[in-house]
């Protein structure tokens, strides 16, 4: 599962990434039961900035805060690419 994310770096330029996103916990009874959590690392490629991400996805959508949320970040809603089209999950491609 992939998630899209852009913010505008410190030095004015746009950051964008395409970023692993984790799935939720499909075993939880409660959406705040649910949530998954990856950290992540973004470069800026203008001044080379590093930022730390973290994406929290759960049954009601993910959520992405950059630098703790010190930075103001826009996400897409995650999905699934073709690369993560696994046995466990043929039934996407049907």
């Amino acid at each position: 599962m992939k998630i899209d994310i852009s913010f505008t770096c410190k030095c004015g330029q746009i950051v964008s990434e395409t970023l692993p996103c984790p799935e939720p916990n499909f075993m939880a009874e409660r959406n705040e039961d649910s949530y998954s959590e990856n950290d992540e690392s973004v470069i800026c490629d203008s001044c080379g900035a590093d930022y730390d991400v973290t994406i929290m996805n759960s049954f009601g959508g993910a959520d992405v805060y950059v630098n703790n949320g010190d930075v103001d970040a826009k996400n897409s809603g995650p999905y699934y690419t073709e690369d993560d089209n696994d046995e466990e999950f043929y039934w996407k491609s049907e």
